[in-house]
């Protein structure tokens, strides 16, 4: 492996890194502030993932776990799963 290699993978884990920690943090404030916990189930009662039967199952997970990380992470934007799942309907209609 080369020295350029070996950079960029301690960049991207560094960055991984810092990203779980935001996640962390975000995930406890959530609770202070009285955020809804996150619940795919709740969520899928106001959204449709429209891609999910073209994705395989692995792409699925890592989909849902950045809508989950967008969640924890929007703060004060979304509290309710009702709320994050009408922002991501509308979000749709861009796409």
């Amino acid at each position: 492996m080369s020295e350029q290699d070996k950079r960029l993978l301690e960049i991207r884990k560094k960055n991984e890194n810092e990203s779980q920690k935001m996640l962390n943090e975000a995930i406890n404030e959530s609770a202070k502030i009285g955020k809804e916990p996150f619940n795919l189930q709740e969520l899928k009662k106001s959204w449709s993932f429209r891609y999910e039967n073209k994705l395989n199952e692995e792409q699925i997970n890592r989909a849902m776990q950045e809508i989950e990380r967008d969640y924890y992470l929007a703060g004060k934007r979304f509290m309710t799963m009702e709320q994050y799942g009408k922002h991501l309907m509308e979000m749709e209609l861009y796409r």
